[in-house]
C-alpha cells in the first residue's frame, strides 16, 4: 500500500507478517474488504469500504486545509519545490528502512 494514503482503491502486493500488519485491522475495524484484482483476477486487493473513504478523507481534507494555510506565503513553484523536495527526504528515509 502506498505509505502516504489509504486509497478508495488500496493495493497490497505484500503478503508477509508486515503486509498482515497493515490489513488485518483495516478488515476488522470494517474499513477495506477484499475484492478479486480486476487487472490480474488470480490475486485480491483491499477495497476502501465506504466508512473507510469517509475516514480517508477527513485528514487528507484537513492535511490539505493546514498546507495553504502554512504554504501561504510561498509562490505557487517555491510550494511546488517545497513539497518535491520533502517527498524525496521521506522517500530517501523510507528506503533506509528497507
Amino acid at each position: 500500500m502506498d505509505r502516504r494514503h489509504f486509497a478508495v482503491d488500496v493495493r497490497l502486493g505484500g503478503t508477509g507478517a508486515a503486509g498482515g500488519t497493515i490489513r488485518s485491522p483495516l478488515l476488522r475495524r470494517g474499513l477495506a474488504e477484499r475484492v478479486r484484482d480486476p487487472l490480474d483476477g488470480r490475486r485480491n486487493v483491499l477495497k476502501a469500504t465506504g466508512e473507510g473513504a469517509r475516514l480517508h478523507r477527513r485528514p487528507v481534507t484537513r492535511t490539505a486545509r493546514m498546507n495553504r494555510v502554512f504554504l501561504a506565503p510561498l509562490d505557487q513553484d517555491e510550494r511546488e519545490t517545497l513539497l518535491g523536495l520533502i517527498a524525496r527526504v521521506t522517500d530517501a528515509a523510507e528506503d533506509l528502512r528497507r
